[in-house]
């Protein structure tokens, strides 16, 4: 967690490389709107990794490539916000009202350990209780 301010689609680049070490070359992007700068769209046309982005200038009527896009964006925002959007609801963590950075920080973690607490209640046990040995 980090309470200092930041444009995070100064990160893109860096989400880009982190990506290529751990799972190999980036080929599809889904973002949020702020991601498409001048500059993120000319690294990533560089990379020639195709986005979500709204395209500049005069529409184009590619069809394939439009539902490619809306793919794209239809799947990011549940798998990667899912989580942190439930947790919100469920969990109170969108009713945070601390004064101070150490409260914020213990309203997150008892909300999140709340939404763990609850994972682990609704698993079921696959393996049969211990039987006691006859002596």
């Amino acid at each position: 967690m980090n309470f200092n301010a930041f444009n995070e689609t100064t990160r893109l680049k860096m989400n880009v490389i982190k990506h290529k070490a751990v799972f190999g070359q980036c080929h599809q992007l889904g973002a949020d709107n702020i991601y498409p700068t001048n500059g993120n769209r000319k690294y990533l046309t560089q990379k020639k990794i195709f986005t979500c982005f709204v395209p500049k200038g005069r529409k184009k009527n590619n069809k394939q490539e439009s539902k490619l896009k809306s793919l794209l964006s239809t799947a990011r925002a549940p798998v990667l916000e899912g989580s942190f959007g439930s947790h919100k609801t469920s969990y109170g963590l969108n009713k945070v009202k601390a004064k101070t950075q150490k409260n914020e920080i213990v309203w997150v973690f008892f909300g999140i350990m709340t939404a763990n607490a609850m994972i682990i209640s609704k698993r079921k046990i696959t393996e049969s209780p211990p039987r006691a040995q006859a002596a």
